[in-house]
């Protein structure tokens, strides 16, 4: 299995299957020192992996049955919920993640209302990792939930941006 390229090289075009745009992305998000390299860095990064991916089953789970009835009853508001369900708070702000969940709460039946619930208290457990880990590897312990999405706008602007700016050059 040949080694993963590192991700100051991933910052410029490779031949690697591995876009270096989603490296840029990512290391806003997960330590890129080796602070985090210690016996509890190890079990958290674990335990960060498993929410992580729960999470992530849990939210299309519930996606998918949220559209399956909303598709099978014609409530539409169901639809709505089901766009609401993926927000994740690492992307967007507080003030705009507690009404969209508590929106989707609402919208939810009584059976699904359970899932989603699950499924915000995953996220809450997998953000709860990420920001351990990104205070240790930056060496910061007051940094604030905002710093990920913050750092994901700028990228993603930055990125347009850049890409932007390279094809009205050529």
């Amino acid at each position: 299995m040949p080694q993963a390229p590192r991700l100051d090289d991933l910052k410029t075009h490779t031949v690697s299957r591995r876009s270096s745009t989603m490296a840029r992305l990512m290391s806003t998000q997960m330590p890129e020192g080796g602070r985090v390299n210690t016996r509890a860095g190890v079990t958290t990064i674990r335990g960060w992996t498993l929410t992580h991916a729960l999470h992530y089953l849990l939210t299309l789970g519930t996606l998918l049955l949220l559209l399956d009835q909303g598709i099978e009853k014609g409530a539409w508001e169901l639809l709505a919920c089901a766009a609401l369900v993926p927000l994740e708070v690492s992307f967007v702000p507080w003030a705009v993640w507690l009404p969209a969940k508590g929106l989707a709460l609402w919208l939810a039946p009584t059976p699904l209302r359970w899932f989603v619930i699950a499924s915000v208290l995953l996220e809450m457990v997998t953000v709860r990792y990420e920001l351990w880990m990104k205070r240790v590897d930056l060496a910061e312990p007051e940094l604030p939930v905002s710093h990920f999405w913050r750092a994901y706008w700028r990228e993603v602007y930055g990125t347009v941006w850049e890409r932007m700016r390279t094809r009205y050059e050529n």
